[in-house]
């Protein structure tokens, strides 16, 4: 559940500089992504706030007392982040580094390198994330009926990451796919244009 919640931290992140680079570089667009990355930035890290209290309180239990002794008394943010800090597994900065490399590498080479950043526009990069989180849900929902199923937690969470590799996948070739067929109606509309009159 960590992993699932900063993985959504890293696509918001991404996003941000996917809208930030997107073309056309015209004033009007300025302008709109002077609004539109703010409003984002504000609404999904709101919503990503909201996703990561649950994930620290109900599935990190050495958070549920809030950093105190007797989990009665006021938190305070010192022993909020102790508490954090001593429930993250080892292997979760290692992870989060892969999901970093992973969505850095699909932004330099596919979006910016290949020019996917000319096969979109702001509105269709404002929701993107969004519909990853959607679908992040759905595996996280039918992981829970597998583990539930299962019963024994090893089996499970292996049957689990297998399901999250599998959709993953399935996702970043649905994209890629998208953004050829993009590519392919651009060209050919290119060619139509550029095609001198009989």
């Amino acid at each position: 559940m960590l992993l699932f919640w900063l993985e959504n931290v890293v696509i918001g992140i991404f996003n941000v500089g996917r809208m930030a680079t997107a073309p056309p570089y015209t004033v009007s667009v300025t302008t709109y992504q002077c609004f539109l990355i703010p409003f984002f930035v504000v609404h999904y890290g709101i919503f990503t706030l909201v996703h990561g209290v649950f994930v620290f309180v109900l599935f990190l239990p050495k958070t549920a007392a809030l950093g105190t002794s007797s989990g009665s008394a006021p938190p305070t943010p010192t022993g909020f982040l102790t508490a954090v800090l001593d429930c993250i597994p080892p292997m979760v900065p290692l992870a989060l580094l892969a999901i970093i490399l992973s969505h850095g590498a699909s932004f330099f080479l596919n979006f910016l390198w290949r020019g996917e950043r000319f096969l979109t526009d702001l509105d269709t990069l404002m929701m993107a994330p969004y519909r990853r989180v959607v679908l992040l849900y759905l595996t996280l929902l039918a992981g829970s009926f597998i583990v539930i199923g299962l019963g024994t937690q090893k089996p499970s969470i292996a049957v689990f990451v297998l399901l999250k590799i599998m959709i993953d996948v399935m996702a970043h070739l649905a994209e890629r796919n998208r953004y050829a067929s993009k590519k392919i109606a651009a060209d050919g509309e290119a060619g139509t244009n550029n095609a001198a009159p009989v």
